[in-house]
This record gives C-alpha cells, sequence and structure tokens, in this order.
C-alpha cells in the first residue's frame, strides 16, 4: 500500500517522463501526442505541491503543439497556462 508521499513521488517521476515524451513527439512533428504528452505532464505536475510554475509551462508547451492540429484546444490550454502563472504572481515576457 501506498503511503501519500509515496504517491506523490510516484506522481513527481511521472511528470518528466510525459514531458520527456511530449518532446520526442514534438521531433516527430505528431503534434496530437505531443499535446497530450504535454497535458498529462502538467496534469501530474497539478498534483505535486509547489509545480505550478512547471503545470504552466507544460500546459503552454502542449497549446504551442494543438495551435498546429485544434486552434480552439490550443488557446483554451495557452489560457490555463497563462492563469496559473498569474496566481502565482508571475508575468510573461
Amino acid at each position: 500500500m501506498y503511503t501519500k508521499g509515496d504517491t506523490q513521488c510516484l506522481i513527481a517521476f511521472k511528470a518528466p517522463n510525459y514531458f520527456k515524451a511530449g518532446n520526442a513527439f514534438k521531433v516527430t512533428k505528431n503534434w496530437d501526442r505531443a499535446g497530450m504528452a504535454f497535458v498529462k505532464a502538467a496534469e501530474a505536475h497539478q498534483q505535486v505541491p509547489n509545480a505550478k510554475h512547471e503545470a504552466a509551462q507544460a500546459y503552454l508547451n502542449a497549446s504551442h503543439c494543438y495551435k498546429k492540429t485544434d486552434p480552439k484546444l490550443a488557446m483554451k490550454l495557452a489560457q490555463k497556462g497563462v492563469d496559473m502563472y498569474t496566481d502565482e504572481g508571475q508575468v510573461l515576457c
């Protein structure tokens, strides 16, 4: 049986792997799968304390991928990432 700390550790381990998968799919120009991997990375980062910045970045990466195949979803994900940065008090430049 996993404890809460074990579960967070497992989730924290998954997020970078999803991020790597997203980058690999980007190289092969498989935009939908890249976007999906970045969304999963963002969702995993959101479950880890103090990883909001990483989650926001993953949503923005997903947005860049989806803008090639699904512009409406791209806008939704971009807004989600920007909102997360705004909640943290960070400014995008």
